[in-house]
């Protein structure tokens, strides 16, 4: 799989925009707030340690690529819901769903809330599209191999992200999130090997790489 949605900086001068609108936090939560402040100044969120408006800039861009990241997963978990026969992919697909919408709506609402960026919906890219496609015209065992190599390569994207987020994120609740992913979706990479090798295809991942979607 690609990486479709990575991190661009060079996609910062809307954002910088919307941004010195927003006047950065207003009605922000206490732990993600942050004053609105002259471009380049050091700040200090509320209860929270000091931001700079280059930090606050990535921490929206990770937030708008891991909303179409999890997007994404939902999507192929759910078409698990309809083309697997397996209780074991069934269950995991719905761990999925559960855990990923629960981490979108958290972090629309730190959207919304701390830069006014209100009703954030992720694009399908479009090498995303025939990926789905395949999924969808399969059934049973194949599917369920095909659902899981994807999503390991998909969840190795989302680790490798959110260890660049404790690397370079500020906001308390934000990092919480960037460790619960990593913690929660190494699991679930260990998981889908471990059914991936039951079904005799322990090289399964081959070729999986991961992507933002």
């Amino acid at each position: 799989m690609r990486k479709s949605n990575a991190f661009r900086p060079g996609g910062f001068d809307a954002l910088e925009g919307r941004l010195a609108l927003s006047g950065l936090a207003l009605g922000a939560p206490a732990e993600l707030a942050t004053p609105t402040v002259q471009p380049g100044r050091v700040v200090r969120a509320a209860r929270g340690p000091a931001v700079d408006r280059g930090t606050a800039r990535f921490e929206v861009q990770w937030m708008r690529d891991m909303i179409g990241h999890h997007d994404m997963a939902i999507r192929m978990a759910r078409q698990a819901l309809r083309n697997s026969e397996s209780p074991e992919v069934l269950g995991l697909a719905r761990g999925i769903v559960r855990a990923q919408a629960r981490e979108i709506g958290q972090m629309q609402a730190w959207l919304s809330a701390g830069y006014g960026i209100r009703g954030f919906r992720p694009r399908i890219a479009a090498e995303e599209v025939p990926m789905l496609a395949g999924l969808r015209s399969l059934r049973g065992p194949a599917f369920d191999r095909a659902f899981l190599a994807e999503m390991v390569g998909h969840h190795e994207q989302a680790v490798q992200d959110a260890e660049g987020l404790l690397a370079n994120a500020s906001h308390p609740g934000l990092r919480r999130l960037g460790t619960d992913i990593i913690t929660t979706q190494t699991a679930e990479i260990r998981q889908m090997r471990a059914m991936l090798g039951q079904a005799g295809r322990m090289t399964g991942t081959d070729g999986a790489g991961g992507h933002h979607g």
